[in-house]
């Protein structure tokens, strides 16, 4: 009887623990490669065969961003996405657009880009 107690008291610790490790493990992990500023607008070309790169950007204030992804080859997609994970964009290649950003308070901004074999050129420009 004790045996069966022992037991069921290292499985429920144990789930425990398991369950309470999965939810503090961060929403996303993201290879961040620059800050896009009102100053620093970005433009670069790209060749890559897989994987996830991104830009950030804090805001406070409402805020056009202006985007544009040109593909050769491949397939490329872009999201903007906040801190709290909420989406306001996903969009494949190729694209040229704006965005209005209204966020309520400082607010971090993700611009993901996702690539499967792309090669081709983006670019990024942000107007308060």
């Amino acid at each position: 009887m004790k045996l069966k107690f022992f037991v069921l008291g290292t499985v429920v610790i144990t789930l425990s623990l398991v369950l309470m490790s999965c939810s503090n493990s961060p929403k996303q992990s993201r290879t961040i490669i620059g800050e896009l500023s009102p100053s620093s607008p970005i433009s670069a070309d790209f060749s890559k065969f897989s994987g996830v790169e991104s830009y950030k950007f804090t805001t406070s204030t409402e805020s056009i961003l202006n985007y544009e992804i040109k593909l050769r080859t491949g397939k490329t997609s872009i999201s903007i996405v906040d801190e709290n994970g909420n989406e306001y964009l996903n969009a494949t290649a190729p694209i040229k657009d704006v965005i209005t950003l209204n966020p309520s308070g400082e607010t971090t901004y993700y611009i993901d880009l996702t690539y499967d074999n792309g090669v081709g050129s983006y670019s990024f420009s942000i107007d308060k």
